[in-house]
C-alpha cells in the first residue's frame, strides 16, 4: 500500500501547474519514498523546481513542506533560500521571564485548519530539523509549543497530532529522554512533591503534581522545580482554577 501511495502520488504531481499549498504537501511526502526507477525521482523533481519558483504563491504551511521537499528534490542553493523564507515568516516574541519563542502562521481568524499557528508551525519545525538541526529558531518554537499547550492538548485533535509529531522528531534528535529524570517541586521554598519522568511515564500521558492549598497565600505565590537526577531538561504547565461560594456572584470589573 506504501508504494501504491507514493506511485499515485508521482504520477499525480506532472499533471498538476499550480503552486498550492496541497502540492508542496505531496512533495514532502514524497522525500519518504524509494523511487522504482530514475525516471520517476526525475519527474517529481521537476515539479519540485516548478514550485520552487512560483513559491511566493504558497503560504507559510506550503513554504515549509516545500523546504521539507528539498533536502531531497533540491539543491544547496535552493535549500538556503527556502531557509531563508522561513526565517523571514516567523512571527518573533521576546519575553524575559518566560523565554524567547516563535511561531508561524495565525493564532486566530483563519479558515483553513493548514493556516493555523499549531501546524504550521510543527510543519516548519520539522522542516527547520531537517535543514539545520542546529539552527537558533528551533528552541523558541518549541517553548512557543510549551506555553500554547492546554493540559494535555492544544486546540483540536489535528493540531495535538501534528505537534505530538514535530516534538517528538525533535526529542529523538537531540536525545532528550537519554537518562531517567527525577524532579521535585517546592512552594515557597517548602517540598510538596516529586515525580521520576522517563520513557513510560511519558507514554501514560502527563505527569501531575498537585499543590496542597495550605501551602498558597493570598496574593503572589512563588513556586520552584528542581532536578533531582538526570541530566534532560524538564518542561511544565501551571494550571490554575478558582471559584467563588454562594448563588450569585457580584461583577467585578470584566
Amino acid at each position: 500500500l506504501e508504494k501504491d501511495t507514493w506511485r499515485a502520488l508521482a504520477h499525480l504531481l506532472p499533471n498538476e501547474n499550480r503552486a498550492t499549498n496541497e502540492v508542496a504537501w505531496a512533495l514532502a511526502a514524497l522525500t519518504e519514498a524509494k523511487f522504482e526507477n530514475d525516471e520517476s525521482a526525475k519527474t517529481v523533481q521537476a515539479t519540485f523546481a516548478r514550485i520552487f519558483v512560483a513559491r511566493d504563491q504558497l503560504s507559510a504551511t506550503g513554504r515549509a513542506c516545500l523546504a521539507q521537499a528539498s533536502v531531497k528534490f533540491g539543491d544547496a542553493a535552493q535549500r538556503a533560500i527556502l531557509l531563508r523564507n522561513l526565517e523571514n515568516g516567523a512571527e518573533r516574541v521576546q519575553a524575559d521571564d518566560f523565554g524567547n519563542t516563535v511561531h508561524w502562521g495565525k493564532t486566530s481568524h483563519y479558515w483553513s485548519a493548514m493556516d493555523g499557528a499549531v501546524e504550521t508551525t510543527s510543519l516548519t519545525l520539522l522542516a527547520l530539523l531537517e535543514l539545520d538541526p542546529k539552527h537558533p529558531l528551533i528552541e523558541p518554537a518549541v517553548y512557543w509549543f510549551v506555553l500554547n499547550r492546554r493540559s494535555s492538548h492544544w486546540q483540536s485533535t489535528r493540531d495535538s497530532a501534528f505537534a505530538v509529531l514535530a516534538l517528538t522528531r525533535y526529542i529523538a534528535q537531540n536525545h532528550e529522554f537519554g537518562n531517567d529524570l527525577e524532579v521535585e517541586a517546592y512552594a515557597h521554598g517548602k517540598s510538596f512533591g516529586r515525580v521520576k519522568l522517563n520513557r513510560d511515564s511519558v507514554l501514560k500521558g502527563t505527569t501531575t503534581i498537585e499543590v496542597p492549598t495550605t501551602l498558597l497565600r493570598p496574593g503572589a505565590n512563588s513556586f520552584t522545580l528542581k532536578r533531582v537526577s538526570g541530566t534532560g531538561p524538564v518542561y511544565a504547565v501551571a494550571l490554575a482554577s478558582a471559584w467563588a461560594a454562594g448563588d450569585t456572584v457580584k461583577p467585578a470589573g470584566y
